[in-house]
This record gives C-alpha cells, structure tokens and sequence, in this order.
C-alpha cells in the first residue's frame, strides 16, 4: 500500500478539494463504499493519480452528470432536401 494503514484516510482532507471532502468522508461510513475505495487504492496507477481519486469520489456523488459536455445528435430517419448555403468559416471574404 502506498500509505501506512494509519494515515490511508487522513490524505483525504489534503488532496481532495474542500466541495469533496465533507461528502467522501460521509460516504466512508457507508462499509460498501470504504471496501470499494480500499479495492480502487490498491491499484498504484490510481493511487498515484491525484485526478483519478478525485473523479472516483466525486463520481458517486449526487451533483454528477454523465450528460455534461454530450452534443445533441439528431439522426434523420429519411432523406430531407435542405436549402442551405455552405459556412465558409468566420472570416468569409466576398
């Protein structure tokens, strides 16, 4: 383990941004989710990655949105004639 078994919770307060800390240390006194956590830390690659735990946490809250930053897509189920001039960028010369 790449932290002794006293201090593997005490980084939390310190690497975590504030908004997850409150709510990750509320989550560990559920055991499914300390045993989950303990399971993601003993891969090092992850251990190691300050992002990677930081996005594992904030994951299992409430305010994620897997929808964030998705385009609307429309699929046409027909063909459809449109009457439309093509975008010569954002400096059309004429």
């Amino acid at each position: 383990m790449w932290l002794p078994k006293q201090s593997r919770w005490a980084w939390i307060r310190f690497a975590l941004p504030r908004a997850v800390v409150k709510l990750a240390e509320e989550m560990l006194q559920d055991p499914a989710s300390a045993a989950a956590w303990e399971k993601a830390l003993e891969n090092e690659e992850f251990a190691g990655d300050y992002r990677a735990r930081w996005l594992w946490w904030y994951k299992r809250t409430k305010y994620w949105d897997d929808s964030v930053g998705l385009m609307p897509v429309m699929r046409l189920m027909s063909a459809t004639q449109f009457d439309s001039v093509p975008w010569s960028g954002p400096y059309e010369t004429r």
